[in-house]
C-alpha cells in the first residue's frame, strides 16, 4: 500500500512540476563571418525582443521550451528557431538562401521562411505590425502609425485625439472598443489590455456608427481568441 501511495506521488509530482524558463546567449554572423549589429530578434507571437550588439551578440531571458525565435533577416524573409530541445550558446551565420545553426559541436543548415505579405491600410494595425514593433504600452504602438492620431501628454496623463472627430469638446479621447466593451478613456484601456494579445487594431476617425461616444472617433481592439 505505501509503495502504491509513493508511486502516486510521484506520478502527480512528474506531471505537475513547473516548466522551467532558461535564458539563451548566442551570436549573429554574416556569410563572412562578420558580427551583425542592430538586428532584430524576438520570441514569436510575444513582444519579447531584443536588438545584437555591437559583436553581433544576444541574450534572451526567461525562454519556454515551446517558444521559436525570429530573426528578421530582410524584408521578405525570416530565420525561424524553435527552442523545442536545443541548447544554450548559438551561432547563427546568415548565408543568401539559408542559414546556418551551430550549437556546441551540433551544425545545421536552414532555409528562411518566406514572410506572409500583409496589406496595409493606413487605418488599421495588423499582429505582424504588432509583432514586428517593440511598443510596450497602447500610447507606443499607436504613436506615429495613424495619419492624424496624435499622442500628447496633458496634466502628466498620456492622452489620444484623432483629427477629423466632430465633437465640440476637443479635449475628449476617442471612444476605445475592445471585444465589444466601451472604455472612455486611453488610460482605462491601456490598463485593460495586454499588448501581447492584441490581434488587430481599427481606427475610425468618423465614430458616427457608435453614437454620440463615437463623435470623437473610435479605437476598436480585437484581442487574440483563447
Amino acid at each position: 500500500m505505501m509503495k502504491r501511495v509513493l508511486y502516486s506521488i510521484l506520478v502527480t509530482g512528474m506531471f505537475t512540476m513547473p516548466l522551467v524558463a532558461k535564458d539563451l546567449k548566442g551570436v549573429l554572423v554574416n556569410e563572412k563571418q562578420k558580427p551583425i549589429a542592430g538586428m532584430k530578434l524576438w520570441v514569436k507571437n510575444t513582444m519579447n525582443s531584443v536588438i545584437t550588439g555591437k559583436n553581433g551578440d544576444f541574450f534572451i531571458e526567461q525562454l519556454k521550451e515551446s517558444d521559436t525565435i525570429v530573426i528578421s533577416v530582410n524584408k521578405r524573409q525570416d530565420a525561424i528557431i524553435p527552442m523545442a530541445g536545443k541548447a544554450d550558446g548559438w551561432y547563427v551565420k546568415l548565408e543568401k538562401k539559408s542559414f546556418i545553426l551551430k550549437i556546441g559541436s551540433k551544425e545545421e543548415k536552414i532555409e528562411y521562411t518566406g514572410k506572409r505579405r500583409v496589406e496595409r491600410n493606413n487605418n488599421v494595425i495588423t499582429r505582424q505590425q504588432i509583432e514586428e514593433s517593440r511598443a510596450s504600452d497602447l500610447y507606443e504602438l499607436l504613436q506615429g502609425r495613424i495619419p492624424g492620431l496624435n499622442v500628447e501628454a496633458v496634466d502628466g496623463e498620456q492622452r489620444i485625439s484623432l483629427r477629423g472627430g466632430t465633437s465640440l469638446e476637443l479635449d475628449n479621447e476617442p471612444l476605445f472598443v475592445i471585444d465589444g466593451t466601451n472604455y472612455e478613456s486611453s488610460n482605462e484601456a491601456d490598463r485593460s489590455v495586454n499588448i501581447n494579445d492584441i490581434e488587430k487594431i481599427e481606427v475610425y476617425k468618423d465614430g458616427s456608427a457608435f453614437g454620440f461616444k463615437g463623435a470623437n472617433g473610435a479605437i476598436v481592439i480585437t484581442t487574440k481568441k483563447l
